[in-house]
């Protein structure tokens, strides 16, 4: 079943080439606006080498070790990974012999959400579990770090809000740059996985908004620094798993996850997991009793290139959305520009950012600091 909801993607193919030359390029909109934060990947025939982000004027540079590494694979295979930016068609770059510069336009494709709300995730939940699917999770899992038990976590964000029909929902304009941060200490998540494991993903609350009030619920943020619940060994326990395609497809296997049990509040919805077995974005909608508020969310995650004990499966880019009145959703689009991790049972502190402060990138395409 192929996605609704396409992402950017961008793959570079690497030829033998001058080993002295750097392999640069801009990245832009349709409108030839640059595109901060998205994911560059340098794949070969042996998978994934390298990986950058576009800076705040969309700029990449791969150094020409990259070149020097791969100037024997003229023949490689096509690879690739999805980007870190939702809402863009997927697009591939090959590099061309003694072409150092590349000026790439993504085509943008809004985000669907209509079969994620309502027909994708319990039709692809049907029948037994697909044990080759749970290997395939298995497997993925293997590629993170365990826990964030013991850690803190903090990052640098962007973010903005709206109500919107449902075909609206999607990636809002945001700042250059990301001032505001976010972060949880471990008992925070903690306390959520203890909370999924006895009553559910969602708990009932009483909102007020425009002098209304009404019943609604919290949801688990899975979309922001609970996401490595999803590689969690109850996210396993709660969740049987299925493929969504019969064969694997250009950008990998999507595997859907359904729930065993909707006593309590659940969710179900599907995993993109790449050649690299990585897991590049996923998908779900939450499903309660009354009041049904069709709420979901989205999230890419930033590309894998270390070893699993330095490796965390948290969001580069994310979406929430939750159903406020009969065509109308409320929507949170965030974008992360990085996260710290740290021993302790506190948010690690970051320096405060200053809007002039813009050179937050260093020589690697990583942002500063944050490492």
């Amino acid at each position: 079943m192929k996605r609704d909801v396409l992402l950017g993607v961008l793959a570079l193919v690497l030829v033998t080439a001058p080993l002295d030359a750097q392999l640069t390029g801009v990245v832009t909109d349709e409108d030839g606006e640059p595109l901060q934060g998205v994911s560059i990947e340098a794949w070969n025939d042996g998978g994934k080498i390298a990986v950058r982000l576009t800076d705040a004027i969309g700029m990449f540079s791969f150094p020409d070790t990259i070149r020097g590494e791969t100037s024997i694979l003229w023949a490689a295979r096509l690879g690739f990974r999805w980007a870190a930016r939702l809402g863009f068609r997927p697009l591939r770059v090959s590099v061309e012999p003694g072409i150092d510069h590349y000026e790439i336009r993504m085509e943008e494709e809004p985000v669907s959400v209509q079969g994620v709300i309502v027909e994708a995730p319990r039709e692809l939940c049907t029948g037994r579990e697909d044990a080759g699917a749970r290997f395939l999770w298995e497997r993925m899992r293997s590629r993170y770090h365990p826990s964030l038990d013991t850690l803190g976590v903090a990052t640098y964000m962007a973010w903005a809000e709206d109500v919107v029909s449902i075909d609206d929902i999607g990636p809002l304009d945001l700042p250059n740059m990301a001032i505001e941060q976010r972060g949880s200490a471990p008992q925070l998540r903690f306390s959520w996985g203890r909370r999924v494991e006895k009553r559910g993903y969602a708990f009932r609350t009483r909102r007020v908004e425009s002098s209304r009030s009404f019943d609604s619920w919290v949801y688990a943020p899975i979309h922001a620094d609970f996401a490595p619940h999803l590689i969690d060994p109850v996210f396993g326990k709660l969740h049987d798993f299925q493929f969504a395609e019969e064969e694997p497809g250009d950008d990998g296997w999507e595997v859907a996850f359904c729930p065993k049990d909707d006593d309590e509040p659940m969710i179900r919805g599907t995993l993109t997991i790449v050649a690299d077995t990585t897991l590049a974005r996923a998908e779900w909608a939450f499903e309660t009793p009354e009041p049904v508020e069709n709420a979901g969310g989205q999230a890419v995650f930033f590309p894998v290139t270390g070893q699993p004990d330095d490796t965390f499966l948290l969001p580069s880019e994310a979406l929430f959305w939750r159903q406020v009145t009969l065509d109308r959703y409320y929507q949170r689009y965030q974008r992360y520009e990085g996260w710290h991790i740290a021993q302790g049972d506190s948010v690690p502190t970051l320096p405060t950012r200053r809007p002039e402060d813009r050179d937050v990138w260093d020589d690697d395409g990583e942002p500063k600091r944050l490492r």
